[in-house]
């Protein structure tokens, strides 16, 4: 239910380009390609064949009759030759028309002393604004989006968890849309809406 709230909010649409820089099963992927069997997806992921074996994720899309992801990739989305290898496979100098994920924010991203961890999604948010900036950006920059979800705990307000303005603006990304999804009484998972301008 998740992947299609993420997909919902970015309005997925006939042959987009589609990334996911922390794919994990490629779940997001697959629910965007159940909703628009045109698009074309990739992932990234971390996580070696040995614990996320991507042959069986191919085949879950296989087996649900939509196409398999333009490719898989094995390597950290915070390294500059995995995303230009992400790049590369959708097409020589092409950016991604939108970039949907759900970042690690568990136990091991936590922030010292407890809470949860905004890192990972302010990573991903510089290194957009460090590929626009060095002229090859993974997101298309004009009309591009990225949707991810942000969790936050009741102790804190979703204002003081966003990315700054300045990061925003250096990456040429502006806040959307924010709504809230409960997930129990101690925290709340907000799905954040950003576009390229």
């Amino acid at each position: 239910i998740s992947a299609y709230l993420l997909c919902n909010i970015a309005r997925i649409q006939k042959h987009q380009t589609i990334l996911d820089p922390f794919a994990g099963s490629a779940a997001t992927l697959l629910a965007a390609s159940l909703i628009s069997p045109t698009v074309r997806v990739v992932g990234i992921e971390i996580a070696t064949d040995e614990f996320l074996p991507r042959d069986d994720v191919r085949m879950d899309f296989t087996a649900r009759g939509v196409t398999e992801p333009v490719s898989l990739l094995e390597g950290n989305v915070m390294d500059r030759k995995t995303r230009d290898n992400a790049r590369e496979v959708i097409g020589e100098d092409a950016s991604f028309d939108v970039i949907i994920t759900d970042p690690p924010y568990g136990r091991r991203e936590a922030m010292s002393g407890g809470g949860v961890s905004v890192a990972a999604l302010n990573d991903l948010i510089d290194v957009i604004g460090y590929d626009r900036k060095r002229g090859m950006p993974i997101l298309r920059p004009d009309g591009g989006q990225l949707v991810a979800f942000l969790p936050c705990p009741k102790e804190c307000e979703i204002q003081d968890l966003l990315p700054s303005e300045e990061r925003l603006a250096a990456a040429g990304l502006q806040l959307q849309k924010k709504r809230e999804q409960r997930l129990n009484n101690a925290i709340s998972r907000w799905v954040l809406s950003f576009s390229s301008i």
